[in-house]
């Protein structure tokens, strides 16, 4: 039942250049990523996905320290980009992890291709009623390989070529609500500065972030943000 995992990256992004290069305590937010979906007991390869330029170069010396293999091409045509590993992959399903989902829930991701590996589905993936139908930030997108590579025969969207997933929720698609917990805090991915620097504030907490189960980093920003508020109401009251 064991599935190989694509990990999308690539160093140019618009809002935090370079994110996937930055560094937690001694290891990149890329290979904190790829520690994690590591501990997976269904995830067979791990592939890292990224773009043909010039300073994705580092992306494939990170992938080969960490005994994987990079596929390399089209910057905005993501699905191009896959199929040059999905041409020839011969599993019901992959799994597709974009690499700004840092703190991957393993045993949710587990959950995920336990139940329905041996379903008939194009595509199946957490979602939350805050933002239907938009991947969650926790686990990968399950996707059936052989209608993945049915789709390069269509007119795709721009939004299709690029974030993959819009293309599949016109299918054959199931959509499983996030635990409630994860609901809370379903923001947690690497995207702006904003977000480099509350992650920073685990540094103090944990040690070693590639160990520690996501629910119990989503209890740690809980309990950060309402203390915060509390913190907050304490001063207006004593104004």
């Amino acid at each position: 039942m064991k599935i190989d995992a694509i990990i999308q990256v690539r160093s140019n992004s618009s809002r935090l250049k370079n994110k996937c290069y930055k560094f937690f305590h001694h290891k990149t937010y890329l290979e904190i990523l790829i520690s994690r979906v590591k501990k997976s007991k269904y995830i067979d390869n791990i592939i890292i996905a990224t773009t043909n330029k010039k300073e994705d170069d580092r992306v494939e010396i990170i992938s080969k320290r960490n005994g994987l293999k990079c596929i390399r091409g089209s910057e905005n045509n993501v699905f191009k980009r896959f199929n040059l590993y999905i041409s020839s992959y011969r599993k019901k399903y992959f799994l597709r992890i974009t690499g700004d989902r840092i703190f991957f829930d393993w045993k949710l991701n587990d959950f995920l291709i336990k139940k329905f590996y041996n379903k008939n589905f194009d595509y199946v993936n957490f979602t939350n009623s805050i933002y239907p139908g938009q991947p969650n930030d926790f686990t990968g997108e399950l996707i059936n390989s052989q209608k993945f590579r049915k789709a390069l025969n269509f007119k795709l969207s721009k939004e299709m070529k690029e974030h993959i997933y819009p293309y599949f929720l016109n299918k054959k698609s199931r959509l499983l609500e996030l635990p409630k917990t994860h609901i809370l805090f379903n923001s947690l991915t690497l995207d702006t500065k904003e977000d480099l620097n509350l992650f920073r504030e685990l540094k103090f907490k944990f040690k070693k972030i590639t160990n520690i189960e996501t629910k119990k980093i989503i209890q740690f920003f809980i309990e950060k943000f309402f203390l915060q508020q509390k913190h907050s109401k304490m001063k207006l009251h004593n104004k």
